[in-house]
């Protein structure tokens, strides 16, 4: 009966995270832990309902537990690794993926993984030696050419020109979409860093196309709401004043912008003051600001108006900012600043000020044709759909922008805006400029940002442990009449 039991609560657990309902599904996995504490398949579960809600530390007691009964599944490993890496343990993550390899030598999944932690952590030669492995095991497996390209500069008559046009003659071979779409990110950077722009750009379109269709989402919708929130968060609305019940802490420092806009390069400059804890993309704010949301989607302005529900909004803010705060201070309790640079926390920037009313702001800010191409040269994962077209791609930018204007006419002073062709031109200079933002000494350290060895676990991981180059500014003049379609939707920007 127990057995039965199990399997139905099992079952009914199983469905219900298809579905998306995440809490009775980890409720139905509790009960049958309470049943048979060593039940391995509702620890699996747990796991992976606190990653989808980014509870990580919460996925690895579970996965730990699940690791000690069942030590030998690759499964378990991958998962643990995966968790590792978004509690920014990339040693640990490694060392599971190690225990993956041992457990499937043939798998060049796990060769590929190692590589690209090695790469995380600065150790590029054993990384490319990885690579090297891979591509003589699996000429067309199209992920690890792509993470290769993000670490190698192509010269002509290059070591590795070789695999790279084997792989382009045997597109037709490959079967796995997935694999398809790396190889043409791959091949279209393998042509840009040979500078021929013409045989670049097709694979770049080859590879978003391939990868837009695969995605699944509502980009008219996406657009919207960054209207509805500079319509909720109104300039001179009651949520303004509602600061005395979010959290008085002022360690949070939040870098944000479009992706590829330089928000990497500044937190490493940053990162590297003696005073400041780099934390990376942290996705603390917008759990919080999606919970305030669904509490109160249903007023127009943000802020309930009822005496009742205000005083539940209330409470719930006073909480929910406290919490972020120590989350934030748990990743260096003694640093004056912590950083989360995940550049889409520009959509929560109005409940920032709820929840965290004192915590300063970093805006950067590039050349708009150089941000969108940078992100449609880029393949993301199940995640940013509208840089996998240039027009929409466009459209997203100047929604952006409006509302990036919408917050910089509200919280003024609050929003330091960094350009940055201007930290490319003047280093210093912007640093300096910075740090006093921040009300902090100088710190020499600041300039020399690439000697950091903190690690990195964005796209930009190889270009800020160089020092600072040129190469990317204004990089859309070599692609000619390919951007038209990005310029023209950039209009109101480009004119404005």
């Amino acid at each position: 009966m127990q057995l039965a039991l199990l399997f139905k609560l099992i079952t009914q657990a199983q469905d219900a995270f298809k579905l998306q309902k995440d809490a009775i599904a980890d409720q139905l996995c509790r009960k049958c832990l309470t049943l048979y504490p060593e039940y391995i398949l509702p620890m699996i579960l747990i796991s992976k309902i606190a990653n989808r809600h980014n509870q990580f530390a919460v996925a690895v007691i579970f996965l730990e537990k699940a690791l000690q009964i069942l030590p030998s599944s690759v499964e378990l490993y991958g998962i643990y690794s995966f968790t590792l890496q978004r509690l920014r343990r990339p040693e640990g993550a490694l060392d599971a993926v190690n225990k993956c390899i041992k457990l499937e030598p043939r798998s060049v999944l796990w060769l590929n993984e190692k590589a690209s932690l090695l790469n995380t952590l600065d150790r590029v030669p054993e990384a490319i030696a990885i690579y090297e492995q891979v591509f003589k095991k699996a000429p067309v497996y199209g992920k690890a050419y792509y993470n290769f390209s993000l670490l190698h500069k192509f010269t002509a008559d290059d070591k590795y020109e070789l695999y790279f046009r084997k792989l382009e003659t045997s597109l037709g071979k490959i079967s796995l979409d997935t694999d398809l779409v790396h190889a043409h990110f791959a091949l279209g950077k393998y042509y840009e860093d040979l500078q021929q722009f013409d045989k670049s750009m097709p694979h770049y379109l080859a590879g978003n196309k391939l990868q837009g269709k695969q995605n699944k989402y509502d980009f008219d919708a996406e657009v919207a709401a960054l209207v509805n929130i500079g319509n909720r968060f109104k300039k001179g609305g009651r949520w303004l004043s509602e600061v005395s019940h979010g959290c008085t802490a002022t360690e949070p420092l939040f870098i944000v912008g479009m992706p590829r806009s330089g928000t990497t390069l500044v937190e490493q400059i940053l990162s590297s003051h003696a005073a400041i804890h780099g934390g990376g993309e942290l996705r603390f704010l917008g759990a919080a600001s999606r919970e305030l949301y669904g509490a109160t989607h249903m007023n127009p302005e943000i802020l309930p108006t009822a005496g009742a529900d205000l005083t539940v909004f209330r409470n719930k803010l006073q909480v929910a900012g406290q919490n972020l705060a120590n989350e934030m201070r748990s990743l260096d309790p003694n640093a004056k600043y912590i950083i989360d640079k995940l550049p889409q926390n520009f959509l929560h920037l109005g409940f920032k000020h709820l929840l965290l009313p004192n915590a300063k702001i970093i805006h950067c800010k590039r050349d708009p044709i150089d941000t969108c191409l940078s992100n449609f040269r880029l393949r993301f994962e199940d995640k940013l759909h509208f840089t996998t077209d240039l027009e929409k791609l466009g459209r997203y930018y100047v929604a952006y922008a409006e509302l990036m204007d919408h917050w910089k006419e509200i919280f003024k002073d609050q929003i330091l805006e960094i350009q940055y062709e201007d930290v490319v031109a003047d280093l210093e200079g912007q640093a300096r400029k910075i740090v006093k933002f921040l009300d902090l000494e100088w710190d020499e350290a600041c300039l020399d940002f690439h000697n950091n060895k903190r690690s990195v676990h964005t796209a930009s991981v190889n270009q800020v442990r160089r020092p600072i180059y040129k190469t990317s500014i204004r990089r859309y003049e070599k692609y000619g009449s390919h951007l038209d379609a990005l310029k023209v939707a950039l209009i109101p920007i480009l004119h404005s």
